[in-house]
């Protein structure tokens, strides 16, 4: 189940970034994302006799598209046919998509509220988490 309240942060961050497109709107658009709970669709896994992977968009010139939605109902919309899902914080789910070879990620495709992050701010996200986490839980002495 998805965290509704982060949710609707990062619904209204991501509107509030496609009007404005400043500094700021984007750096807190990436910190709510990253606390953000996603439903990740999933498909069979073709080179796996019994594994998954991460649906996948249209490609991007011949790289992968990754899928990921703020609620159940966005995800039905963009595939009403199948509910396979895992969730994930966005924090997570970054961090797995650093190692992958793609073109990008993108959020409530065919949503009202959508938007999309390239492969270099994706990682560029995966390597802030280990230093964001560190400076929400220091070290106790």
């Amino acid at each position: 189940m998805t965290d509704g309240r982060s949710n609707e942060l990062l619904l209204k961050a991501m509107t509030k970034l496609a009007r404005k497109r400043d500094e700021a709107s984007r750096k807190s658009m990436y910190m709510v994302l990253l606390r953000a709970t996603l439903c990740v669709p999933t498909e069979d896994d073709p080179d796996e006799a019994e594994g998954e992977r991460f649906a996948q968009e249209e490609p991007l010139h011949g790289r992968d598209v990754y899928a990921a939605f703020t609620s159940l109902d966005e995800l039905s919309r963009w595939r009403p046919e199948s509910a396979d899902h895992t969730t994930m914080t966005g924090a997570e789910l970054v961090t797995i998509l650093a190692t992958c070879d793609f073109a990008s990620l993108v959020i409530n495709p065919g949503g009202d509220v959508r938007g999309e992050l390239y492969k270099h701010e994706v990682q560029m996200l995966a390597e802030a988490v280990p230093r964001l986490r560190a400076w929400r839980n220091p070290p106790e002495d």
